[in-house]
């Protein structure tokens, strides 16, 4: 089984604190979407699964990388977060991420293994950005 750790990659999507259950796109597992640019895509490229695909959205590739167990996730300090602080992170956040290799009957895939977050984007689930900034021309009957 070999290992890689892609080093100072974007993460978007990320179902770290519980897993990504209902939806239309749930897959029951841990997950996070890793932006891949140069030394990062090229050693992807040469170690995931033909089946496992690299996504191209906006001119950015990434690829969602899972896991079964909970993945470990540090900060900087190598101090474990708590699932409140893990919840926090959102699109945007920098972070090293350890890729696991793992074995199925259709060959050999890349998977989630632990996060060190660097610079953590904090989520909200809130409608906060909706409107204008400044207040001016803001529909009230909308909100």
């Amino acid at each position: 089984m070999q290992e890689v750790i892609l080093k100072n990659v974007e993460l978007r999507w990320p179902y770290l604190a519980k897993k990504n259950e209902g939806g239309e796109f749930s897959s029951g597992k841990y997950q996070v979407d890793v932006v891949l640019t140069g030394d990062n895509l090229k050693t992807i490229e040469s170690l995931k699964n033909k089946k496992q695909k690299i996504k191209e959205r906006d001119g950015v590739s990434t690829i969602t990388l899972k896991s079964s167990v909970k993945p470990h996730v540090y900060n900087r300090a190598k101090q474990a977060l708590t699932d409140e602080e893990i919840a926090r992170i959102g699109n945007g956040t920098t972070a090293h991420v350890k890729v696991t290799q793992y074995s199925s009957k259709f060959g050999d895939y890349l998977g989630l293994g632990s996060i060190k977050v660097l610079d953590i984007k904090e989520y909200s689930g809130s409608d906060a950005d909706f409107g204008d900034d400044d207040g001016e021309g803001q529909d009230e009957d909308l909100i």
